[in-house]
């Protein structure tokens, strides 16, 4: 699929779109379509793959409605405040745990793509 980290040339992955609204109203735009078709090697899998985040989108929201529907807006929006403060509380107590030695070390599978190269992880 799309949104690979490591692509570092448009040839692995084709195209790097940052922060760009590329649809509305559950479809994609017909120009970020026609840049896709224009700048990639298979853009049919890019704008597939594409398709398929919307699909997963709009699934979602409707698994929403329902569960709202079901237990109700109030306890919704209870349960939604928490969910978002304990995940601020974890990153906060993962961001101590990380910056105040000041040494971060961490093992990734991707050293072999990028050893040798400046700029990238090792």
């Amino acid at each position: 699929g799309g949104d690979v980290a490591l692509a570092q040339e448009r040839f692995t992955e084709g195209l790097f779109v940052c922060a760009e609204k590329v649809g509305e109203n559950d479809e994609l735009r017909r120009d970020y379509v026609i840049r896709c078709e224009r700048n990639l090697r298979m853009p049919i899998y890019w704008v597939l793959d594409e398709k398929a985040k919307v699909a997963s989108c709009i699934d979602m929201r409707e698994s929403v409605k329902a569960l709202i529907d079901e237990i109700g807006l109030d306890y919704w929006m209870q349960v939604s405040k928490e969910f978002i403060e304990e995940g601020r509380r974890a990153q906060l107590a993962r961001t101590r745990q990380l910056t105040v030695p000041g040494i971060y070390r961490g093992h990734t599978f991707y050293g072999h793509v990028t050893a040798g190269k400046p700029g990238y992880q090792p």
